[in-house]
């Protein structure tokens, strides 16, 4: 099993949370929650003035005929519908990256989960896991996605009851070793349909050559970019959260000479330089390049070593971020 640990969510933080996003509007209603839509609940919002090809099903006959004591250019413009509000449900596709990649930062063995050391991953297993809860809540459905692997895997919550079955889910979708850096996202179109979220949980990072020349990793890179502007064509919500621990890696290596071990190199001893730490992180960031370019990309940027001592630490880390992420907010507040 790999060395994760559980997320205490404080009493009342997922009620708070909602309250609080609920009190604002969200600028764009795609892949919304709560639709203007007429006759689908009781629920009156306003009147409109009739267009044609508006259902007249809805339509206030008391209110029309008072209106048809002021003179309009149009007879229908004395019409007046009433519109409801609609609660929709949302489909939440939860993508999360489990390669090598996803552990680090941690210790030589990788075992103690101290915030020193809390990884990538476990970071996305506290975020799946909150999520999931929130949208139990709202009775939504969340689709839980391992990212790569030698094949797909999908585990859908159902909108009602989900809540006890959240953490063996993520379980099984996060397994007990690594992913093979193999792209899974086949069968992935059946889960997203039209108005669905997206929401990618992983750190981009595609090694090998970069973007400009051919390689593999570039394939697979230029295969999930493919996959996310397919995926908009029907109006789908994309959520791109990119676990950046760059800062707090090149915090913790610092300068002089080293030691080095890898998944992708055998170990080996090198003086580290500020150039080298420069080259390495340019190149990083030319491998996200076409991910952090595109409006749906926002980053969770670990915070350096010195100010991270404690796994109460990491957990503030956490909801902080959490609590600061609009575009998580926007999904479940209402529309204008």
């Amino acid at each position: 099993m790999l060395p994760l640990t559980d997320l205490e969510v404080p009493p009342g933080f997922l009620d708070d949370y909602l309250i609080r996003v609920r009190q604002r509007t969200r600028p764009l209603s795609y892949g919304g929650h709560i639709w203007r839509r007429m006759g689908q609940s009781q629920e009156f919002r306003e009147f409109k003035t009739f267009s044609l090809g508006d259902d007249l099903r809805h339509l206030d006959v008391r209110n029309s005929v008072l209106r048809q004591k002021q003179i309009r250019p149009l007879p229908w413009e004395n019409l007046l519908l009433r519109r409801f509000e609609a609660e929709e449900q949302m489909q939440i596709v939860i993508s999360v990256d489990t390669r090598e990649t996803m552990l680090f930062p941690r210790t030589e063995t990788g075992i103690t989960p101290t915030s020193l050391h809390i990884s990538k991953l476990q970071i996305a297993r506290w975020f799946a896991e909150v999520l999931a809860r929130i949208a139990a809540k709202t009775r939504d459905i969340v689709v839980l996605h391992r990212l790569f692997g030698e094949e797909s895997q999908f585990i859908a919550l159902p909108p009602v009851g989900a809540e006890g079955q959240i953490r063996t889910a993520l379980d099984s979708i996060i397994g007990d070793t690594p992913s093979p850096d193999r792209l899974s996202l086949d069968g992935l179109a059946a889960y997203l349909p039209p108005a669905a979220v997206w929401i990618i949980l992983s750190d981009f990072y595609f090694p090998g050559e970069l973007p400009s020349q051919i390689g593999d990793s570039v394939e697979r890179g230029a295969a999930l970019y493919r996959h996310l502007l397919s995926a908009q064509d029907g109006m789908r919500w994309i959520i791109l959260i990119d676990l950046d621990t760059w800062v707090a890696e090149r915090d913790r290596l610092g300068k002089g000479a080293r030691r080095l071990d890898g998944p992708f190199s055998p170990r080996k001893e090198m003086q580290i330089t500020k150039e080298m730490l420069d080259e390495t992180e340019t190149r990083i960031q030319l491998h996200k390049k076409p991910f952090s370019n595109s409006h749906f990309y926002g980053a969770w940027e670990w915070w350096k070593k010195q100010e991270l001592n404690s796994l109460e630490q990491a957990r503030i880390f956490f909801n902080t971020k959490f609590e600061a992420d609009e575009r998580i907010a926007d999904l479940f507040r209402r529309d204008v």
